[in-house]
């Protein structure tokens, strides 16, 4: 009989791997239009993480998106019940929600953090590239 492995615990993994030090699980920000939140991807090996907002009629909710070359699946935060969206059907959907938002927060901070460094040291990445790209990985 085949073990099932949960929602839950694929995402707090996912969670663990991006707030490791000192190699976390490195995100990049998805180009978007203005009207539309931007979206997030990863790659582990030769799945990749897709981490984006879909829209519904209850409103916005988290969608992570696994994938390889042939086959992908989803899972999405779970829809609140209750009139101010603070409770859930059960615990495992309560531990999915409150992880896929940590998660998606985590993504943002890193990607954020790398415009921040790129903005602040331009010239000396600048270099780096340009080293690597005429002298072959020789970095300065």
């Amino acid at each position: 009989m085949a073990r099932q492995i949960s929602d839950v615990y694929i995402v707090e993994s996912l969670l663990q791997s991006t707030q490791a030090r000192p190699e976390p699980l490195r995100w990049h920000e998805v180009e978007t239009n203005a009207y539309t939140t931007p979206g997030h991807f990863a790659q582990i090996g030769a799945v990749r993480i897709e981490l984006n907002c879909t829209q519904g009629i209850t409103g916005s909710r988290l969608c992570l998106a696994l994938s390889d070359e042939n086959d992908k699946v989803h899972v999405q935060e779970p829809e609140p019940a209750g009139f101010f969206g603070k409770k859930y059907g059960s615990e495992d959907e309560r531990r999915l929600a409150k992880a896929i938002r940590q998660l998606r927060s985590e993504a943002v901070r890193q990607c954020r953090l790398r415009k921040v460094r790129a903005a602040a040291d331009a010239e000396s990445i600048r270099e780096r590239i340009f080293s690597q790209l005429l002298f072959g990985g020789l970095g300065l």
